[in-house]
């Protein structure tokens, strides 16, 4: 008798804990490539202005993988809420979530490494879920003028 009780209340265990709203988590690894031709320094800023990453990266050169777990992608931010690519020249772009693209100097074409839907087309996927974020010589021409 105790042996069928103990396996009734493992079934309803089991049924209440598959019965969860629980989203499935996916690890995402994302990272910045730069091919545009130019060195480049990419900062990533959460609140308070507080900085979270810096990467000087060369031609050709990929920053370290992040990893966010997630339903789906959600680019390459790594956290951070906004998001200053600048180029030796003093140019480049400023993207942050908290502004949309027009108040802000993002790339164009509605680019942002800041949230991964609709933003697929900017990636290049080289592993199963593992993403760069490309910055190219086109990036580089329009960049615009950012501030000291």
């Amino acid at each position: 008798m105790r042996l069928v009780l103990f396996t009734l209340l493992l079934s309803v265990l089991f049924l209440a804990k598959s019965c969860t709203d629980e989203e499935n988590l996916i690890d995402f690894k994302s990272s910045y490539k730069n091919v545009s031709g130019y060195p480049l320094l990419i900062s990533g800023y959460g609140s308070g202005n507080r900085l979270l990453y810096s990467y000087a990266l060369e031609n050709n050169d990929s920053s370290p993988n992040c990893t966010v777990s997630s339903p789906s992608f959600l680019g390459a931010s790594c956290g951070a809420d906004s998001i200053v690519v600048r180029f030796d020249s003093g140019r480049g772009f400023i993207c942050a979530s908290r502004f949309n693209n027009s108040s802000n100097q993002c790339f164009l074409s509605d680019k942002s490494p800041i949230g991964g839907t609709g933003q697929e087309e900017f990636y290049r996927e080289i592993f199963p879920n593992t993403f760069e974020f490309l910055i190219t010589k086109e990036d580089f021409e329009n960049a615009f003028e950012l501030p000291q």
